[in-house]
């Protein structure tokens, strides 16, 4: 008997649509409090956003924490496209 069951469709769903009203309250309501001069083209809540808008869940998560990792002094910058794996697509 396995331990965890498989997620269906819908919880997928329901998990990039609240992580998206996250970073949408982020955009609307805090980041104009916060100082950040973003490195990277789209900035990192765009990213992020546009990641949870293709992908699955964990795929869009996993993408969002590497993305934040390469934001450090003498690190990279520039243009930096979401990349979303065919097979890590989110059904929709």
């Amino acid at each position: 008997m396995p331990l965890l069951k498989p997620v269906s469709i819908e919880h997928r769903v329901a998990l990039n649509r609240w992580a998206l009203m996250g970073l949408r309250f982020y955009q609307t309501h805090l980041r104009s409090w916060l100082l950040s001069d973003c490195r990277f083209y789209p900035s990192c809540s765009e990213y992020a956003v546009e990641a949870f808008e293709k992908g699955s869940f964990l795929s869009a998560l996993r993408l969002v924490i590497t993305r934040i990792l390469k934001c450090r002094p003498f690190g990279p910058s520039g243009f930096d496209p979401v990349r979303i794996d065919e097979r890590e697509k989110c059904c929709k």
